[in-house]
């Protein structure tokens, strides 16, 4: 990335875990300082941040249990450290409904920065720091770099089956915003040891991004 918003930022995607082996649904590149958000071997979602010094400035961690392998779930956390209630500087969203019940709730300082957006550091979809590699599916991938949105602005309540439904984002995205549909032709995968994990229009071949699947990001 380059030089984006390190206090406010927004993760959102929809995902259907295939085994609990520590999934990283999202992790910043390196050891320290680091971020990344998981669905842990027992089913409940991770949101953590770590400062340069290895010492933990959040750590959300879910009581709830994330584990049936036959449902997809739509999962929003939101960075915003500039609040000033320690509470709203780190969310979780849930199927459009924010998590409450915490295991392990620490949240960060007022305007304490991460390491997302920050100059020069690979933003990892589907690992952290190279390891914990995702084992199953993602959706609808989208990071909004300076702007801190809940969880209706990437879904909303089918009215007819009461169910939530994905829909697609219309904001601006910021400096190192983008948004990966990774549909039925635009396929993603990412291999048992993490490597040659790549996007593409045909499947499971070649080695890099495909520029037309990173749609709506700044750079087009």
């Amino acid at each position: 990335s380059t030089a984006g918003n390190q206090t406010t930022w927004t993760w959102s995607c929809w995902t259907k875990v295939c085994d609990l082996s520590g999934n990283a649904m999202f992790g910043e590149d390196g050891g320290y300082p680091n971020a990344s958000a998981t669905i842990s071997n027992d089913g409940r979602i991770r949101f953590t941040a770590a400062a340069a010094d290895s010492s933990v400035f959040l750590n959300l961690i879910t009581s709830q249990r994330f584990r049936d392998f036959s449902s997809w779930y739509h999962i929003v956390c939101v960075y915003n450290s500039g609040s000033g209630t320690s509470s709203e500087r780190a969310k979780i969203f849930v199927n459009g409904e924010r998590v409450t019940n915490f295991d392990t709730a620490t949240y960060p300082s007022q305007s304490v920065t991460t390491v997302v957006n920050s100059n020069g550091n690979a933003f990892r979809i589907g690992s952290h720091s190279g390891v914990d590699f995702y084992q199953g599916y993602m959706s609808n991938a989208y990071l909004i770099d300076g702007l801190s949105l809940d969880a209706s602005y990437f879904g909303f309540t089918d009215p007819l089956t009461n169910t939530w439904r994905p829909k697609k984002y219309t904001g601006t995205f910021g400096t190192n915003g983008f948004w990966l549909p990774m549909d039925d032709e635009d396929r993603f995968r990412i291999d048992q040891s993490g490597n040659n994990n790549h996007f593409s229009e045909s499947g499971w071949s070649g080695t890099s991004i495909d520029p037309d699947i990173v749609k709506d990001s700044p750079s087009g």
